[in-house]
């Protein structure tokens, strides 16, 4: 059967969100309470059920309802259809514990219905179960940010390792002549040391770690070994050559200098 003459449903998680982030240096008594009743570790999570083939899915080719569960630790606040694509779509949620049903409606090809999901108690962990007429099989698919994190990371890395090796430059580990007098080196050494630790922390948050745990103290150890004998390196290199204590001339001027001293 060919892919226009086909039914398919995606049902995709495209975004978990943390409503409170706890991090090191924060507020940490913010509560988040719905009807007065406080959440521990809320979520809010938005999930995509969407018509990914060629033919419509009819109300009379669900068995039973789409069932999207959390995760067995996990407790659901609250579920609603956030919007529809196109709007006028005909979709009920409803919710009970750890898991919401999608109910029978009908989806033309490329319809897609977007539900917003609070949770609490833990991280939610998704996954669906449906029997639908002409699908073989429902399953969640995550959203992979993986290349662009891979990108950005390699990208913040070197950047943290050109500011930490041009602060080391600077501050002239070497000994040798900079351009650049005591107080000015010592300013722009802490200004690049500054922009170094910047980035490291985005860099650190991009891969989902708090800013001051142990990674950030590995990354910052390994970064001084890269950097610390690049900028020796450099800065060695960059010394001018010794010169001589004396120059002795060849030809005719050596010669005549030993008849005058003769």
């Amino acid at each position: 059967m060919s892919q226009n003459q086909s039914k398919s449903v995606d049902v995709s998680v495209s975004n978990v969100t943390p409503i409170v982030e706890k991090q090191a240096g924060g507020i940490e008594d913010i509560v988040v309470t719905v009807s007065g009743v406080p959440i521990d570790k809320p979520y809010l999570s938005i999930i995509k059920i969407a018509n990914s083939g060629g033919l419509p899915v009819t109300r009379e080719d669900y068995e039973k309802p789409l069932e999207i569960s959390v995760g067995e630790n996990v407790q659901i606040i609250k579920a609603i259809v956030s919007e529809t694509i196109p709007k006028g779509i005909s979709a009920n949620i409803t919710w009970e514990r750890n898991k919401f049903f999608f109910h029978p409606a009908l989806l033309n090809p490329e319809d897609t219905v977007i539900v917003n999901v609070l949770t609490g108690s833990a991280t939610p962990v998704f996954d669906a179960t449906g029997r639908i007429s002409g699908i073989k099989n429902i399953s969640i698919k995550e959203k992979s940010d993986k290349p662009f994190k891979m990108v950005m990371g390699g990208m913040l890395s070197i950047f943290a390792l050109i500011c930490l090796t041009a602060a080391l430059i600077v501050f002239n580990f070497s000994k040798g002549n900079v351009i650049l007098n005591k107080r000015s080196s010592w300013f722009v050494s802490f200004t690049l040391f500054g922009a170094y630790s910047i980035i490291s922390m985005k860099l650190l948050e991009l891969f989902g770690y708090t800013t001051f745990d142990w990674h950030f103290f590995l990354f910052y150890l390994a970064s001084v070994c890269i950097s610390m004998p690049l900028a020796y390196i450099i800065n060695k290199s960059a010394q001018p050559s010794p010169q001589p204590d004396c120059v002795i001339s060849g030809g005719a001027d050596a010669g005549s200098s030993g008849g005058a001293a003769g």
